[in-house]
């Protein structure tokens, strides 16, 4: 990748990676702490507001293609008037859905989910204080936004890691200090409010002499049609991420919730961050494409494409080994026996997910986000059509097999579609090229791996020293199959510096 593209990919990766490290870490206390019915309360009140987030047209998505653009070429009206429209929109959606959560409160506690009646009145005044939440998280979405369609990942990722630990250490605190489940939403209520402050003062130093005009009906225009079609696809990403929680919920109750959420949570979390890796693409795929570079292009898009999924394949297969052994040593024998399987089913699950993502980045920079709107439906049928299912037949277990089915179908059948009316490069040599090798070493080290581990949990030692080794022969193996021969010079290169230099 280049260099810029390199740098982001990192800043925007050190944005998520420090908030998953603090919050793995955090996870045991405040579920211990909170107990497994007052955090499944926590989850059901995350997931609620997550779901209101429907009303957000994601105007963010077009704004960083169109910031990005108007920056590029000078024309600053239209970026302010991008700008402008961007915060008027975000901070009309915030108060909206803060007035539906707030004032739906008492009926989604009361009829949505099988909470104990001791426990409604809590949960409705915690759910009123997530309504506030909600206003200054719409603004801070739209906010952190802007330094990123400038290509200042620098700014946003700093932003990001800061906040986002602290809501777990700020979590634990109160905590420790007696408080309980309202305390820790109001935590992340403060935190959003002085990060939509800091962001505000930041974006005005970035866009020096920023005016708020009112936008023009072609600015207004662009967006909308743009990002009409980029919501439909987020649609599917808020139903995807939060129905099986709420199915669970509805269907199964809450302790079962908290088995699938803790599992479910920690890996989503780290195959998380190699989207923000490849995230960074969308505004370089603007730019390469306005300029008419389809072989950059074409080599950014496959190195990153390959590159991530190396990553997330690793992800994957430690996971298959070592599922039992990860919740046994952080969460205890009683989650271990009852999410491993699923924690195994929902990393092969977002590892065949997060097969979208890259072209969905390249084909909206290209200007084609309609293609991944009309998917986002199917993907939407699909995956509450068989997560359903899987919860009344096979519990949470069944969830997390409907989730994969749902998965790996609707990204095959999308890889074909956006290459043949979208994408101009072959479909089979974009699968071929970034998923070939790594796929074929994933198979066999996953199988022989798994044939060789004993019936018994392996200690803790043992754990770490046969994942390392893993590690390594991974390394090894990415190294000489994986890396691009410019990119295997450049790492010796660096590597004999840094040896002579210590020398």
């Amino acid at each position: 990748m280049p260099g810029r593209i390199l740098s982001n990919s990192l800043f925007n990766l050190l944005g998520s990676a420090l908030p998953a490290v603090v919050s793995i870490l955090t996870i045991p206390f405040i579920v211990f702490r909170l107990g497994e019915v007052d955090y499944g309360i926590l989850t059901m009140v995350t997931a609620i507001v997550g779901y209101f987030a429907i009303i957000d047209l994601n105007v963010t998505t077009g704004s960083v293609k169109y910031i990005a653009e108007y920056h590029a070429v000078g024309k600053k009206r239209e970026l302010h008037e991008t700008v402008s429209f961007g915060l008027v929109t975000y901070a009309c959606i915030g108060v909206l859905g803060g007035v539906l959560i707030f004032a739906s409160a008492k009926w989604l506690a009361t009829n949505l989910f099988s909470l104990p009646r001791h426990l409604i009145d809590s949960s409705v005044s915690a759910m009123r204080l997530a309504a506030i939440g909600f206003v200054f998280g719409q603004l801070q979405s739209y906010l952190n936004s802007v330094p990123q369609a400038l290509q200042r990942y620098d700014v946003s990722g700093k932003l990001e890691a800061l906040f986002g630990s602290l809501v777990s250490v700020l979590s634990v605190g109160v905590l420790w200090l007696g408080y309980g489940l309202y305390e820790v939403i109001l935590v992340r209520v403060v935190l959003s409010a002085m990060n939509v402050g800091i962001l505000s003062v930041v974006i005005l130093r970035l866009l020096e002499g920023f005016r708020f005009l009112i936008p023009s009906w072609v600015v207004a225009r662009r967006l909308l049609t743009f990002s009409g079609f980029v919501y439909m696809n987020t649609l599917a990403s808020l139903f995807n991420a939060h129905a099986d929680r709420l199915i669970i919920g509805s269907l199964i109750g809450m302790a079962p919730l908290t088995y699938y959420t803790v599992p479910a949570t920690l890996i989503s979390r780290i195959l998380g961050l190699t989207f923000r890796l490849s995230s960074v693409v969308l505004p370089a795929a603007s730019e390469l494409s306005a300029r008419q570079e389809l072989t950059r292009l074409k080599e950014v898009y496959f190195t990153t494409a390959r590159y991530v999924y190396f990553i997330n394949a690793l992800v994957l297969l430690l996971t298959i080994v070592f599922a039992y052994e990860i919740l046994f040593y952080w969460m205890g024998e009683e989650f271990a026996a009852n999410g491993a399987l699923v924690m195994v089913l929902i990393a092969a699950a977002l590892v065949a997910d997060s097969g979208t993502n890259l072209p969905a980045l390249v084909s909206n920079g290209l200007g084609y986000p309609n293609i991944h709107a009309y998917f986002a439906i199917v993907k939407v049928v699909v995956g509450l059509t068989l997560t359903f299912l899987g919860a009344k037949l096979y519990g949470i277990v069944g969830v997390a097999i409907g989730h994969l089915i749902s998965a790996v179908g609707v990204t095959f059948a999308q890889w074909v579609f956006v290459h043949k009316y979208a994408i101009p490069f072959r479909f089979s040599e974009f699968v071929m090229h970034s998923y070939g090798r790594t796929s074929i070493f994933l198979a066999l080290a996953a199988g022989l791996l798994v044939a060789m581990k004993p019936d018994r949990p392996l200690g803790i030692a043992a754990t770490v020293l046969v994942a390392l080794l893993i590690c390594a022969a991974y390394g090894v193996f990415g190294y000489f199959f994986v890396l691009s021969a410019a990119h295997r010079r450049w790492a010796s290169g660096y590597l004999r510096l840094k040896l002579s230099s210590v020398k």
